[in-house]
């Protein structure tokens, strides 16, 4: 990417403890055109402002707590490099305010493009943590049973509680469990809400 002399350059802060990694990321980004690195092994104590503080996961312990003190003391957006796709650490750090997440195995134009991105207040997601995400989101996603459309149609048609027990051959106990879990998955509180969105959604046909 090519920056116009009058523009200033990007101010990056590069804090990454294994020495020949950062050393590795250091060269990298000062390859790029129109950028400014400055590297340390630890988050500085002292503030040094850097328009984007980039953090790579190997040894930095809590990272998310590293994020928030990342935008505390350096940078105004933070990107991070993980060593391998953890979904879960990925939301902690976006919920701590990262904007940016790369694998230490992307190209290095992966490493660029999320720091010219947070530095003009823009998300990035390498592709293979995207496709991780994605799985993580579709795998979360509730999953209508069999058995769950058969006691939506047993609650759509009025039975009362002990009756659909019966039918289904379990305690009415178990029953208001499973409609309970049903209209918190349906989004409503009661059975005439649960049977009015399933109706929109097509479950009882």
């Amino acid at each position: 990417m090519r920056v116009d002399r009058d523009v200033r350059a990007v101010q990056i802060a590069l804090v990454c403890v294994p020495e020949l990694l950062r050393l590795g990321l250091a060269r990298l980004l000062a390859a790029s055109s129109g950028v400014a690195v400055t590297a340390h092994a630890r988050l500085p104590d002292a503030p040094e402002p850097a328009d984007v503080a980039v953090l790579c996961e190997r040894g930095l312990g809590d990272l998310a707590a590293a994020c928030a003190g990342a935008l505390d003391r350096i940078g105004r957006e933070t990107v991070v490099v993980l060593s391998e796709g953890d979904v879960h650490l990925m939301l902690d750090c976006v919920a701590a305010g990262a904007l940016g997440f790369v694998l230490e195995s992307d190209a290095a134009a992966d490493l660029e493009a999320a720091v010219r991105a947070a530095a003009c207040g823009e998300c990035f997601v390498g592709q293979p943590l995207l496709g991780a995400l994605l799985a993580f989101h579709h795998a979360q996603r509730p999953r209508r049973r069999d058995g769950d459309r058969k006691l939506l149609r047993l609650l759509a048609g009025g039975r009362a509680t002990d009756d659909i027990a019966d039918l289904l051959g379990v305690a009415p106990k178990t029953v208001r469990n499973r409609a309970s879990l049903l209209y918190r998955e349906l989004g409503v509180r009661s059975r005439r809400g649960a049977i009015e969105a399933a109706e929109r959604r097509g479950l009882l046909d």
